[in-house]
């Protein structure tokens, strides 16, 4: 210690005398583990209750109204509360006369207060404590955090944090109340900040997201995050957002407070493959229920478990295998447990596509989807290929031309793979067909007989068609439609299986005049008198062995007419959807 005092006498024994001192005051260690303040304080004087901070605050303003001067404090190492704080330093001022838009006070002032609570955070700050009579803390403080660091609050389970730093400049003004709870005090303190994340990199090890390069920009107050830019590679994905969080100093302090984002996320080219499935990373349903009301691991995760996030979503571009849409633009509420997309909208195969609906229970790793799709005027061979031919054979890309719209509704499970567990199918599709052209179809090639002589079967076109399919597991149950081909003109129903247990079983309904009027030409097909008339001709084509046998249908229109209800009653019966 050194430095000097004037006056000092008078002050000691309570005297009305201003005094005086300037002192440099340097501990290479202090242990405040070792001090028990709650038996100190008893010394002074038995309590029945505790010690409260203006019992501390004010008698020290009244013993202190005759004095000025500054301190000069480091410590190299200070034991508090179980931790180390290293090479802590300030300047304190004792103020009498300190004034402040027109209001005079007393006033300690801890100017350039720095200290490192580890290589991994250190903390630059100016404290004022204004009025001891009602007192009142006013600091402003900035503190960079190594992102190693997080390691220590997150749940290392979950994450991984590496490289990079966050960087936190804020100013608090709060009065000191009549008590030491932190959450009351922070809760009804008046907070203004900035925060910025540079060059961060961590790992969600759950979902195997692996996150790099992050730059981020946000300011906040007493309640709200305000997130200004956050520019971030996620699995190889450059992905830039910017939104807002609403009372997220509230979840952390408070009991029973839900965490809300908002957030508008772009990215330009989004390749969906670079991400794998929780199957393959091999992990199981976590625990994120909290324990306590702190900035700990288990608040991360109930964060993860409870909280929300409303994403407005833009890509120029997504790839997930051979689907490739483009321009996509929606909103998607995601949940630990769900994602429920709203108007996704998309350009895929020249046309539009519009997704409704979303997936729940993703906790299970046996998720549900509730999905409706609209696309309109998309060139079918490429919907056919950006599906990759849905699962089947019979009828590919290379076998289908036109220009098609839809509506589907469709309910399924997934497996831990994301795939679609083909017995939870369920659902119904309203398909158009304009400009339509069937080529090179291997069944169409196995048909033979007189009736077919003189017909290209290699290449047909056909009128606008339309039709109702319903879904249940792999079947595809057909409702009655007309087409109306250069070829051949005919009604078709039935059931269509992708399996593999020979369940197809589709019946054909063929006008007379296809026996004498073999062709029409293209440009005539949507004439209405062009249209094959005459006595029906049934025929059936029955799977055998995956291949399908053609055979007259006589006497059949009864089983034919009920075919389709009596399916959907069975497979709905069955309680195959989800």
């Amino acid at each position: 210690m050194r430095g000097n005092a004037k006056d000092y006498l008078p002050f000691i024994f309570g005297e009305d005398v201003e005094s005086e001192m300037d002192l440099a005051v340097h501990l290479p260690q202090l242990d405040l583990d070792e001090i028990n303040l709650e038996d100190w304080t008893k010394l002074i004087k038995p309590r029945e209750t505790p010690l409260r901070p203006y019992q501390l605050i004010r008698p020290l303003g009244g013993s202190l109204q005759t004095l000025n001067g500054n301190l000069r404090l480091s410590v190299g190492e200070l034991d508090i509360l179980g931790r180390v704080i290293e090479n802590l330093s300030f300047e304190a001022s004792l103020i009498q006369d300190w004034e402040e838009n027109g209001y005079t006070s007393n006033c300690l002032r801890l100017k350039a207060l720095q200290a490192d609570f580890s290589e991994e955070i250190s903390l630059n700050a100016n404290i004022d404590l204004i009025n001891f009579e009602d007192p009142i803390i006013r600091t402003n403080f900035s503190s960079t955090v190594d992102f190693k660091k997080l390691n220590d609050v997150f749940p290392q389970d979950l994450f991984k944090f590496m490289e990079g730093e966050v960087v936190v400049q804020a100013s608090l003004t709060a009065k000191l109340e009549d008590n030491w709870d932190y959450q009351s005090f922070l809760s009804n303190a008046e907070i203004l900040g900035n925060l910025k994340v540079l060059d961060g990199e961590f790992d969600y090890l759950y979902r195997g997201f692996e996150v790099r390069d992050m730059q981020g920009y946000a300011h906040f107050d007493s309640r709200d995050l305000h997130i200004d830019t956050l520019l971030f590679d996620i699995n190889g994905n450059h992905v830039s957002g910017y939104g807002l969080s609403k009372g997220i100093l509230d979840y952390f302090l408070l009991d029973n407070q839900s965490f809300h984002a908002d957030m508008k996320v772009r990215t330009n080219t989004f390749n969906f493959d670079n991400f794998s499935t929780p199957e393959k990373l091999g992990q199981s349903i976590i625990d994120t229920t909290a324990t306590d009301n702190s900035f700990s691991p288990s608040k991360i995760r109930a964060l993860l478990s409870s909280g929300t996030a409303e994403l407005g979503l833009e890509m120029d571009e997504a790839i997930i295998q051979n689907f490739n849409p483009k321009y996509v633009k929606g909103s998607a509420r995601v949940t630990a447990d769900s994602v429920k997309l709203n108007e996704l909208t998309m350009q895929i195969a020249k046309g539009d596509f519009v997704i409704n609906g979303g997936i729940r229970e993703l906790k299970s790793n046996n998720p549900k989807a509730d999905v409706n799709i609209v696309f309109r005027k998309c060139d079918v061979s490429k919907v056919f290929s950006s599906f990759n031919n849905f699962g089947q054979s019979d009828l590919k890309s290379d076998n289908i031309n036109g220009t098609a719209s839809a509506i589907i509704d469709f309910q399924t499970r997934f497996d831990a793979d994301y795939k679609p567990q083909s017995e939870t199918i369920s659902g119904q599709m309203f398909l158009e067909i304009v400009d339509g052209e069937l080529k090179n179809i291997p069944a169409m090639k196995n048909l033979s007989g007189w009736q077919f002589i003189g017909r290209n079967l290699e290449d047909i076109a056909f009128d606008t068609l339309r039709n109702r399919t319903h879904f249940r597991g792999l079947d595809l149950l057909i409702e009655k439609f007309y087409i109306h081909s250069t070829v051949l003109d005919f009604g078709v129903q039935g059931i269509y299986s992708f399996g593999d247990d020979d369940k197809s079983h589709l019946y054909f309904e063929l006008p007379a005049e296809n026996l004498y009027m073999t062709h029409i030409d293209k440009a005539l097909l949507s004439k209405i008198d062009q249209r094959r008339r005459g006595i029906p001709i049934f025929i059936q084509a029955v799977e055998r062995n995956n291949k399908f046998v053609w055979k007259p249908a006589f006497f059949a229109s009864r089983k034919r007419k009920w075919m389709i209800k009596r399916a959907l009653e069975e497979r709905d019966q069955s309680k195959i959807s989800p």
